[in-house]
């Protein structure tokens, strides 16, 4: 290049001097190019001539002064180039300190350098790797490509930093190496070889795989969860305000749970992908987001009908993550022990535990003034011994609902006991207590069952302030419930038993005849007898009375003819008892109880229900018991009528067994 510029500038200058000599002569000579016959030549050309020639030279100048400035600094990078050699440098010294060793190889690859620290980290003493190739410090099964690479590098004076590859020591371990090269080049410029280093990235290699191995092992516990998973974007507005959310990533029970499709959804507005104008849960995720504190809440989703619990946590800034946990059955387990442990079967209200526990939470001074009303159910047992237990039932769950119905915010209705509530209404004064506890009396009146009716006795009294004890309120509301209960009951009472009795005789065939035909004959016999006044009439009302408790027996039995088996026989004996029960529950007919409760006892022990013998009998149930067998007899209640004969013969038949011998025989003279 250089004598290229030296050609064209001695051109110039010769072609600038013949230039400048014609122009001379021209001038000299004053010969125009016309006399001549030089038509395109003339004066002014000649100088034209000499100027574009001196220009032409001035621009070479400058062109040559360029290149040589060129030149010389090229000469300059490649003396530079060459001077550099990594093991004449500190170099060495430093990466000896970050597990490097330095390594120089001629143009074949093969080593002709090899720092010390080689030894430390390969287990090679130098002096051993001199004149190996370089590839044979590598795994066998990648030494025929890397013999290729590194051939290629050196042709082509390649420079690399950061190169990832594996070697291996002398004790034939693997290792991870970062490897940089560079050329090496002669003085005058040309490629001689290759130098490097080599780091031993062991241990960073390990931990990277060990992260990939745990992100893939997250993955896939991400993707088999069968918790959903979602993974949302804030959305900003230019006041930096949360104003929506973006779905970015979500697992497949997501995916199964919602219908949604993350590749047709990724990166978009969840109110968008819902077609919502308010993302669902904002307020949540909005939370969690500015305070990176968690949340955690339950929500029922009606279109899946299902129970969930989510946890909305922020991983990082400006994101937020949810977890979707389909706790349904464990939700119904729950409330099934929350039911045994807490609920009352029958009712669904509270139970006496779950009470006794709330209590005190609810009779702090932020609930005061707190109004306690209980309620006790009259004539109950009454009701239950009459038309059994699942009418019984009824009555109480009636009675429930109407408690239930009148318990305000935050308060609490409980069955504490079998026929027995409580009602808890925090911030409550007595005259709004007072209030609901007249709206309660008057839902009572307007239930019935048949001929039972609803009937309770209730009992109001308020904690004002905690200068008072709750105890001492739970006292004065139950002195005043049973107060009432004492007026009530009894006529309440007495109103079930004027029903059950017109049940029984409406109801029942040809017993209201009985009835009246057993206390006719019990009174003759009594009389004949000499029973004081006051014995005759215990002896009418109880042998009136003396199958009240057939009132809870089924009817189709009562109305059978011919024999009943063994299971129907066991349901219609169990009358004595039931109207043992009714008249018990009545304190003004109690006394006629065990006359009743022994009315179909036999002398010999054969009867029921206690089988008890003659002296063990109550007198007058004996006397009810001769009675009422000659009228069934001979009214064929059970079997087909027999004669008057026919029925003093059997009385006969019985005595001292069946019945008292010498009532038989007083009753049969009578008659």
């Amino acid at each position: 290049m250089k004598k290229i510029f030296n050609y064209w500038f001695l051109a110039l200058i010769a072609l600038f001097i013949v230039l400048l000599l014609m122009h001379v002569v021209f001038i000299s000579l004053e010969i125009t190019l016309i006399d001549i016959n030089i038509p395109f030549i003339s004066y002014s050309h000649s100088y034209f001539g000499v100027f574009f020639s001196f220009i032409l030279i001035i621009v070479l100048l400058i062109l040559k002064r360029k290149h040589d400035l060129n030149t010389k600094r090229m000469i300059e990078m490649i003396q530079y180039r060459n001077q550099i050699r990594l093991r004449d440098t500190n170099l060495s010294n430093q990466l000896a300190q970050n597990d490097t060793y330095l390594w120089e190889i001629d143009q074949t690859g093969k080593i002709t350098y090899m720092s010390a620290m080689v030894e430390n980290i390969l287990g090679y003493e130098p002096e051993m790797l001199i004149g190996e190739d370089i590839w044979n410090l590598h795994p066998e099964d990648g030494r025929h490509d890397l013999k290729e690479t590194v051939l290629k590098t050196i042709e082509e004076g390649t420079t690399m930093i950061g190169l990832e590859n594996e070697v291996q020591t002398k004790a034939g371990q693997s290792l991870w190496v970062m490897t940089g090269v560079l050329p090496i080049y002669d003085a005058h410029g040309n490629i001689t070889g290759q130098q490097g280093w080599d780091t031993d990235v062991t241990e960073q290699k390990n931990l990277e795989k060990a992260i990939i191995q745990n992100e893939q092992r997250l993955r896939e516990m991400f993707d088999g969860m069968e918790e959903a998973f979602a993974l949302h974007k804030m959305v900003y507005d230019e006041k930096g305000e949360i104003v929506n959310y973006r779905l970015v990533d979500v697992n497949p029970s997501y995916e199964n749970y919602t219908g949604i499709n993350l590749e047709q959804v990724r990166g978009k507005m969840i109110t968008d992908i819902f077609n919502v104008e308010q993302p669902p849960f904002f307020d949540k995720y909005k939370e969690v987001s500015q305070t990176q504190k968690p949340v955690f809440f339950t929500r029922y989703f009606a279109p899946l009908k299902k129970y969930f619990r989510v946890s909305i946590f922020a991983p990082r800034p400006g994101y937020t993550a949810s977890v979707f946990m389909d706790i349904s059955e464990q939700k119904q387990l729950r409330e099934s022990i929350e039911n045994l442990s807490y609920k009352d079967k029958l009712t669904g209200l509270y139970n006496r535990r779950y009470y006794e526990e709330h209590v005190p939470f609810l009779a702090s001074g932020e609930n005061l003034p707190l109004s306690l009303v209980i309620c006790d159910m009259n004539a109950l047992k009454l009701a239950n011994d009459a038309f059994g237990h699942q009418l019984g039932d009824e009555v109480i769950q009636s009675a429930a609902k109407i408690i239930k119905k009148h318990v305000n915010k935050n308060g609490l209705a409980a069955r504490i006991g079998g026929d027995e509530f409580a009602l808890l209404l925090p911030n409550t004064d007595f005259k709004a207590g007072l209030e609901i506890l007249s709206s309660m009396k008057a839902d009572t009146l307007e239930k019935s069952f048949g001929r039972i009716e609803l009937s309770m006795s209730f009992g109001l009294a308020t904690l004002k302030d905690e200068h008072d004890t709750f105890e001492s309120v739970y006292k004065r509301a139950e002195d005043k419930m049973y107060r009432y209960k004492l007026s009530e009951g009894p006529k309440i009472r007495s109103r079930i038993f004027v029903n059950i009795v017109e049940y029984l005789f409406e109801n029942i065939e040809s017993e209201a005849d009985h009835a009246k035909n057993t206390e006719s004959y019990a009174l003759r016999l009594g009389k004949h007898m000499g029973l004081s006044k006051r014995l005759l009439e215990t002896l009418k009302y109880a042998s009136r009375w003396h199958d009240i408790g057939k009132v809870a027996i089924d009817s189709k039995l009562l109305k059978k003819k011919g024999k009943l088996n063994e299971v129907e026989w066991l349901q219609v004996k169990r009358h004595a008892e039931i109207g043992y029960r009714i008249l018990s529950s009545l304190n003004d007919k109690a006394y006629l109880a065990d006359i009743v409760l022994d009315h179909h006892e036999n002398v010999d022990g054969t009867g029921y229900p206690r089988q008890c013998k003659s002296d063990e009998i109550h007198p007058l149930a004996k006397i009810i018991r001769v009675v009422e067998a000659y009228d069934a007899m001979v009214r064929g209640l059970y079997k087909q009528p027999l004669t008057k004969q026919q029925a003093i013969d059997e009385l006969t038949a019985g005595k001292n067994t069946l019945f008292d011998g010498d009532l038989v025989d007083t009753f049969i003279e009578i008659i």
